[in-house]
Formats: C-alpha cells, structure tokens, sequence
C-alpha cells in the first residue's frame, strides 16, 4: 500500500512539472504577439499618413509656383512648403505625376476639367479618411490586446507563485522520504535501543496512510447520505404538487409554466420524474 501511494504522489508531481509552464508561455506568447502586430500596423499607417501628407505639400507648393503673380503671402506660403518637402522628402515618382495632373486639372478654364481634377482629389481626401479611421481602430485594438497581454502576465504570475509553492512542498515530502529511508538504514545497523527508532518511524507514517485511505469511505458515506435526503425532499415536493394538481387544477394550471421552467432542466428532470414514477404519479 505505502508503495503505491508513493507511486500515485510521483505521477501527480511529475504530471504538475511537465505541464505547468506550457500553457501559461503559450498564453502569453499568444498575446504578445497580438500587441506586436498590432504596433507594426500602426507604424504602416503612420507611414502611410506621411506619405499622403507630402502629397499634400507637393500639390500646394507646386500650385504656388505656378502662380503667375504671386504676392508676398504666395511667397512665404511657398517657402514654409518647400521646407516641408525638405524634411518630410518628396513623394514617389507615380504620385507626383498624379498630384500634378490634379493641380492642373483644378486650375483649367474648362468645367469639365476642373470638375475631374475635383473627383481626383475627393479620392485623395477619402484614402486619408480612411487612414485617420484605420489609425483610431488600430489604437484601440492594441489597448485592448495590451490588456489582455496584462491580464495574462498578471494570472502567470500568480500561478508562479503557487508552483513555486508546491515545489516547495513536493521538496519537503523528498526531503520526509529520504529523511525516514535514512533513518530506518540508522535502525537497521544501530544496536538497541536506538534501532526502535525505525519502528517508530514505521508507526507514524503508516498512520497517516491508514488515515488518508479512512477518509475515502467517510466521504462516499456522507455522499449517501446527503444523496438520500434530497431524495426524500424530492419526493415531498412532488408529492406536495401532485396534490395541488388533484385539489385545486385551476391553481396548479397557473402555477404550471412556471414549475416547468423551473424544473425542466437537464438534471432535475429525470430525478423528477423517476420520484413521480416511484410514488405511483405515473
């Protein structure tokens, strides 16, 4: 019996060794890498958000300088967006032609023309929208995925904490055997009376055996118990019913809907209706 208790104790404690860090890392190495990818989108459309600026920039300096007459407002506007070229750079090849098309189609005599120029930069307007709507959703996905992150970190802390406890408890029940083979090797080899040490070794710990596996039938009969007194309340309850059905039917149709819902559950119905059939009901 003390063989295959310890063979049980083993198990359990290596089962808790092998399993306890897996699921946790995984956890949180999951949601990190949610919040990562969610910071690198947010850096995309950053990114995207600058190169629709220089768009911006570009399109208005160009158009200053095409200014025929320009004032001195035209002229320090111009200069303010060639600084800004010069520090946030020009944009790619393809868009200056298309911004230049823009430009030019907005300042054409013709109404077609302008009206085309007009729907191209309703387009351009769209696209940064789009990018100040995309850029708000991707900063409250990565608060929320940082939460989780957080929450994760804080429940991987806590069971660090109680692993850390029960090694210190499996470390105290190695340290108890090796501590009792070490004594009962001192018994066996010591004259009397220090070899009655082993037997009172053997006494104690086989005590707490007989006590651990006393407690197992204890348990099943309290369960018995407790099994056979909601069995005879069942069976007042019913009957309690029953005889409202059989007196007063009026009563009891109103009350019925709401016995139904009560009652019609997965577990409690068929214990209701094996007491029913038990009691003569059906």
């Amino acid at each position: 019996m003390k063989k295959l208790f310890l063979v049980y104790v083993l198990i359990i404690f290596t089962g808790l060794f092998c399993s306890s860090c897996q699921s946790p890392m995984f956890k949180w190495l999951k949601t990190e890498k949610n919040v990562q990818e969610t910071k690198q989108n947010i850096s995309k459309n950053k990114d995207n958000t600058v190169d629709a600026a220089k768009g911006y920039i570009y399109g208005a300096n160009y158009s200053l300088k095409l200014d025929p007459n320009p004032n001195k407002y035209s002229e320090v506007a111009e200069k303010f967006t060639e600084r800004a070229t010069d520090v946030l750079g020009p944009p790619q090849l393809e868009e200056i032609i298309i911004l230049k098309q823009i430009v030019n189609d907005l300042l054409s005599t013709n109404q077609s023309i302008i009206i085309r120029g007009e729907k191209e930069l309703a387009e351009k307007d769209s696209q940064a929208i789009n990018l100040q709507q995309e850029n708000q959703e991707l900063k409250e996905e990565l608060t929320e995925n940082e939460a989780k992150r957080d929450k994760v970190s804080f429940t991987n802390a806590s069971l660090a904490n109680k692993w850390v406890s029960i090694k210190r408890i499996f470390w105290w029940i190695v340290w108890a055997f090796i501590g009792i083979t070490l004594l009962r090797i001192f018994s066996a080899i010591v004259p009397p009376p220090w070899n009655s040490v082993g037997f009172i070794v053997d006494y104690i710990f086989g005590g707490l055996i007989r006590g651990i596996f006393a407690i197992l039938p204890k348990a099943k009969d309290t369960a018995k118990v407790v099994n056979q007194e909601y069995n005879t309340t069942l069976s007042h309850i019913v009957e309690a019913i029953q005889e409202v059905k059989n007196k007063d039917n009026d009563t009891f149709k109103k009350l019925e809907p709401y016995l139904k819902d009560v009652t019609n559950k997965e577990v409690s119905r068929p214990l209701i209706e094996k007491t029913k059939q038990n009691l003569g009901y059906i």
